[in-house]
């Protein structure tokens, strides 16, 4: 499981926004995003030979994305946000 500190940095290197929060976002400035823990729910990941054995784990988190009032813009941005969680996966499982 990646900790917030390294997500938050991801995403920072990408220069999609200009401030990026763990926690609350600071006045709802334009064009930040911040990430926050999300409850976990159901059972644990645990491999069938046990915790020794289980290879990973799921942290759920959320982010929130406060660009500007256009909904358009918005969208955009969510998209690009993402596509950082889908390339960094696969550079992070190539290590």
């Amino acid at each position: 499981m990646l900790p917030l500190k390294v997500i938050q940095q991801l995403i920072k290197e990408s220069d999609l926004f200009k401030q990026v929060y763990i926690g609350k976002l600071d006045n709802k400035k334009e064009k930040s995003l911040g990430i926050y823990h999300r409850k976990s729910s159901g059972t644990p990941i645990k491999a069938l030979g046990g915790l020794e054995h289980t290879s990973y784990g799921i942290s759920p988190i959320s982010l929130l994305i406060h660009w500007n009032k256009k909904l358009c813009g918005n969208g955009r941005r969510i998209h690009k946000a993402f596509s950082i969680f889908t390339v960094e996966r696969q550079r992070i499982s190539d290590r």
